[in-house]
């Protein structure tokens, strides 16, 4: 039973082209719904008794004031147990992105990419110390790369995803409201890691691959930013997992839809599980300086490739497809590709920061 054919109660109603629905008594506009909403409902309404093309009989009650009875009232009798068994399963998105400690409002987006800037320097600086590195050389160099990574998360983002009209020049850097690319933020991080080793006459290919697997692991908490935001979320669905989102924060096109897949889940559970298989790579291969970066990468953009075809936000796109799809996928197959021609590659042991064959044993076969 569709929301709108709740409201007609039996009749038939005409879908509103634009502005504002006159409620009952004095034709005056209804402040509680817009008529787009009201379309996207219709339009969404299958099987109901909708008539999109003749004028409704009689005066109509306040729609907005109708949906948010019917949004306290719940479905009908028969039907409330069933949906009440599937609703047990739905995951619910938080009212507000701000946790309290005590008086101090903290905004949640911007805890969890502290939270994960942090395990990332932790197992980082393990890694690199594991590797015959100085100890403290991550703790030096981190500062430099996390500036640069959220500098090139946030311009990535204002130059492919941000909205000027709506948010405008202030809006640019209101970071805590989202809008971090983690293309931006891997590309400048990695370009100042780079820049670091060579001045400091450090490994450039064994800082990256310490540092690769910590980047993977601060992903998976950071995207629970986006949760509490709720943003970035994929389409419709009714699986017992689906992500239920406020009426604000719903594309126009999914206004009548409830929930949506967790994508931002999903994006989490894959690069967990891409950490999980770099340790069990290293200590089952002989992996070669340069290929633990390389694989993180190549596994991660293959995993985006099909969360970007999921999602549901606006996006710039090329021939009809996301661009972050179609980046995703070019770099899946160049990442693939050179992981290969690492792996034939000659040792480079001066190149290399005295770990020999300490990331897997010498009679392990070779990545």
């Amino acid at each position: 039973m569709s929301v709108f054919h709740a409201l007609s109660a039996g009749n038939t109603a005409q879908a509103p082209t634009a502005g504002p629905v006159a409620c009952t008594g004095g034709g005056l506009p209804c402040p509680h719904v817009d008529a787009t909403v009201v379309r996207a409902m219709l339009i969404a309404s299958r099987g109901s008794r909708v008539n999109m093309s003749s004028p409704a009989s009689g005066p109509r009650p306040c729609i907005g004031r109708r949906l948010a009875e019917l949004e306290s009232a719940g479905p009908p009798r028969h039907r409330r147990v069933n949906v009440a068994m599937r609703a047990l399963g739905f995951i619910p998105s938080p009212a507000k992105g701000i946790l309290h400690l005590g008086p101090i409002p903290l905004h949640a987006y911007g805890l969890c990419l502290a939270i994960g800037v942090l395990a990332a320097a932790t197992i980082a600086e393990r890694r690199w110390e594991a590797r015959g590195g100085k100890p403290g050389t991550i703790g030096e160099i981190g500062v430099v790369v996390v500036v640069s990574g959220v500098l090139g998360a946030r311009v990535y983002h204002l130059f492919t995803g941000y909205d000027w009209k709506t948010g405008g020049i202030i809006g640019t850097v209101k970071i805590w409201q989202g809008g971090l690319s983690i293309w931006g933020a891997v590309a400048a991080g990695c370009l100042a890691v780079v820049v670091v080793a060579r001045r400091r006459g450090l490994p450039t290919l064994v800082l990256l691959d310490s540092i690769a697997p910590g980047v993977v692991v601060a992903q998976a908490i950071g995207r629970f930013g986006n949760y509490f935001n709720q943003e970035l979320f994929g389409r419709p669905t009714k699986l017992p997992w689906g992500l239920e989102i406020d009426v604000a924060h719903r594309p126009a096109q999914y206004a009548a839809f409830k929930t949506f897949h967790p994508t931002f889940l999903y994006e989490s559970l894959w690069c967990l599980a891409i950490f999980g298989l770099i340790v069990w790579v290293e200590h089952h291969f002989r992996v070669r300086p340069g290929q633990t970066f390389t694989l993180y990468v190549a596994l991660y953009t293959f995993g985006r490739f099909f969360f970007e075809l999921m999602r549901s936000d606006p996006a710039t796109r090329v021939f009809g497809v996301r661009f972050n799809a179609l980046l995703s996928a070019a770099l899946s197959v160049t990442f693939w590709t050179w992981l290969v021609v690492l792996g034939r590659r000659e040792r480079d042991t001066g190149h290399s920061v005295e770990v020999g064959d300490e990331a897997g044993d010498l009679d392990a076969p070779t990545l």
